[in-house]
């Protein structure tokens, strides 16, 4: 299960394989942690942006060895567009890219510079909850049925650094979890076919993931279904045993 944590500490401090820091597009000034990295790696960041290279497009990447100049062996900029357009759905999508790119490249450790994002239009707690939802989701494989020995994840941690983190950010972050793990589980049902996922099947899930949150949970028999007059779902029904 992938880690999401927030810590109190400016993410050019921490050690990972890769910082991730947003990078928006005609900003001419680069965000204060991006900064702070550009001057430790003696320029490099602001000269990619001076000569074009590095434009803030949405989802555009750049990684750049830091040579041990930090503690992070790399930097991933991710371009996240205009900040005038950027919404929680947009910030789901970058970080849902940017837990691919980390888990595809094998890194097990990544720091997100949340500097950007906070000084942006939308609330830093909806930021994170997106944030959240997205590399949890972005690191779902439907392929449940391509091999038997599918490998795990290999992308292990994603630490939001910021040291004006407090516990509100936490407590978005893990709301945004519980929603990208409730997505994976909705489509993990989804992707199976129905030979397999059947309505028994399902109410089976269904009971087992109530006992695990300590909820009820409700299945309803043929007899329940048509004494509630459901009998558009009872005719599909009838298409097998």
């Amino acid at each position: 299960m992938l880690i999401l944590e927030i810590r109190p500490d400016a993410p050019v401090s921490l050690p990972a394989d890769a910082v991730v820091h947003l990078l928006f597009e005609d900003e001419p000034a680069l965000p204060p942690s991006v900064a702070e990295i550009d001057a430790r790696l003696d320029g490099i960041v602001s000269e990619l942006v001076a000569t074009g290279e590095a434009k803030g497009k949405i989802h555009e990447t750049h990684v750049i060895a830091t040579l041990r100049r930090i503690p992070a062996r790399r930097v991933l900029i991710l371009g996240a567009g205009k900040r005038a357009e950027l919404t929680d759905e947009r910030v789901e999508h970058l970080f849902g890219q940017a837990a691919r790119e980390a888990d595809h490249r094998g890194w097990a450790s990544v720091v997100v510079g949340t500097t950007a994002i906070r000084t942006g239009t939308l609330p830093v707690e909806a930021c994170l909850h997106a944030a959240a939802t997205g590399a949890v989701v972005g690191l779902a494989r439907g392929d449940l049925y391509k091999t038997t020995d599918r490998p795990e994840p290999r992308l292990e941690s994603l630490i939001f650094a910021d040291p004006e983190a407090t516990s509100a950010w936490e407590a978005a972050l893990n709301v945004g979890r519980a929603v990208g793990e409730g997505v994976n589980f909705a489509r993990e049902l989804v992707f199976q076919p129905p030979g397999d996922m059947t309505p028994t099947v399902l109410g089976e899930r269904a009971r087992a993931l109530a006992r695990q949150h300590g909820l009820d949970a409700t299945t309803l028999d043929r007899g329940a279904l048509e004494e509630l007059g459901a009998n558009a779902l009872l005719a599909v029904a009838r298409g097998s045993a």
